[in-house]
């Protein structure tokens, strides 16, 4: 994972890639919203190739990865991203059997600054049939199984059953990894 760089107006603020393609002198104020290089020298190129140098800065700026931790493995995902884009990524798929969520269920999951250090760090959420059917149990008449059949595809009979609490009936975690996801959108969160 590699740092990026912007180029930072020493007076105003941060280059847009607008600047640069519509050659105008419109900066921005906040360095997210700034174009990034992907080296420090190529964004001295462009500071060079305009003669903005006195009044021109290259600014490093961090990226962010989401890493996996367990007891006896670890495993990341190579993103060069925004802390934010991180953070939403494991608000969204913890519980989940996305990606390596599903290997390192009970383990750690954190988000690691470019220059190795970990920012936020939290467990890996377990989800189990119980859960949801307590969730879905506690919201009937919110939650509509014709949606949840529609959406994740699973027969209304089967989770008409699984609600129900009938004997025998229970979810696969076939049908658990598809549910979640609409499940998420009105509320769902693994414990």
């Amino acid at each position: 994972m590699k740092s990026q760089f912007v180029i930072q107006d020493l007076s105003v603020g941060y280059f847009s890639e607008e600047h640069f393609l519509n050659d105008t002198c419109k900066s921005v104020p906040l360095m997210e919203n700034a174009q990034a290089f992907d080296s420090y020298t190529e964004a001295q190129a462009v500071i060079d190739s305009i003669g903005l140098g006195e009044y021109c800065t290259v600014v490093e700026i961090p990226t962010y990865d989401v890493h996996y931790n367990s007891d006896t493995a670890s495993n990341n995902e190579g993103f060069g991203a925004s802390f934010e884009y991180c953070k939403n990524y494991i608000e969204m798929w913890n519980g989940s059997n996305h990606s390596y969520f599903e290997d390192y269920k009970g383990g750690t999951v954190s988000i690691v600054c470019s220059d190795g250090v970990a920012v936020h760090e939290e467990e890996i959420k377990k989800t189990t049939p119980d859960q949801i059917k307590q969730f879905l149990t506690e919201r009937r008449g919110i939650v509509s199984i014709n949606e949840i059949e529609k959406r994740a595809g699973i027969p209304r009979y089967t989770l008409q059953k699984f609600v129900n609490g009938e004997k025998y009936r229970i979810l696969t975690p076939e049908q658990i990894e598809k549910v979640l996801p609409v499940l998420g959108r009105i509320g769902f969160k693994p414990s």
